[in-house]
């Protein structure tokens, strides 16, 4: 498999190069490798691709969870958790759960327990004075 195209990029192995149109660009031995074998076996290789909106909290091979503005995203079932009353203060994963910060509009704190798939499933009330809780807290 010297020469082929991936979908309208034309791959010259041989030469290491990848071309889309009138531009061709070189690329890696060893990422030329690769590509020839994910061409050479499309049905077995597969890959998920997240369009990350925010900071990462959990991540594994089937699934992407971040924390943007005043949501939680997981980007696998396109599911989305918020605090109607609140803004999220921070956001962190601990073992295999996502912890939420949040304080409410007339100034409680609360510490919300969800699952990965973003079901929530605890919430805890923390003092007022708490101004940040973190991962290092549970360390």
């Amino acid at each position: 498999m010297d020469k082929f195209y991936l979908n309208n990029i034309f791959i010259d192995a041989k030469r290491n190069q990848v071309c889309h149109g009138e531009t061709c660009e070189l690329v890696e031995p060893k990422a030329m490798a690769l590509l020839c074998v994910f061409a050479q076996h499309p049905k077995k290789c597969s890959a998920k691709v997240f369009n990350q909106r925010g900071t990462i909290i959990f991540s594994n091979e089937n699934q992407q969870t971040v924390w943007d503005r005043n949501k939680v995203f997981n980007l696998q079932g396109e599911q989305e958790w918020s605090f109607d009353d609140g803004e999220i203060v921070h956001a962190f994963n601990l073992e295999q759960q996502i912890l939420v910060h949040v304080k409410t509009d007339n100034g409680k704190n609360h510490l919300v327990t969800l699952s990965t798939n973003l079901a929530e499933r605890d919430k805890l009330a923390l003092p007022p004075e708490a101004d940040f809780v973190s991962s290092a807290y549970y360390d």
